[in-house]
């Protein structure tokens, strides 16, 4: 049994920690489970989004991810701490 944790075996645990931080802002809001919402991530997030994009938007129901700053009208904005690193988080239904 290999305990090494690879780079890969982070970022994946990164994608896990977005996503469930994301959850928690859509519960935060309010939203039905069903609810389709579009996504703001801003911040250090070490290139998960390359790879975990499809991810975070299959787990989050997200029609969008932008990497941009969220604009004014979002339903709910956070601050969050993934893997050490602050990331800024917002949802628009």
């Amino acid at each position: 049994i290999t305990t090494e944790v690879t780079g890969e075996l982070k970022q994946e645990g990164s994608a896990r920690e977005l996503a469930r931080q994301l959850n928690q802002l859509r519960k935060d809001a309010d939203l039905n489970l069903t609810d389709r919402i579009e996504v703001w991530v801003t911040g250090d997030v070490n290139g998960v989004l390359d790879q975990w994009a499809d991810y975070l938007k299959a787990e989050t129901l997200a029609t969008a991810l932008h990497t941009t700053v969220a604009p004014q009208d979002v339903t709910r904005r956070a601050t969050v701490e993934v893997d050490g690193r602050e990331v800024e988080l917002a949802l628009r239904k």
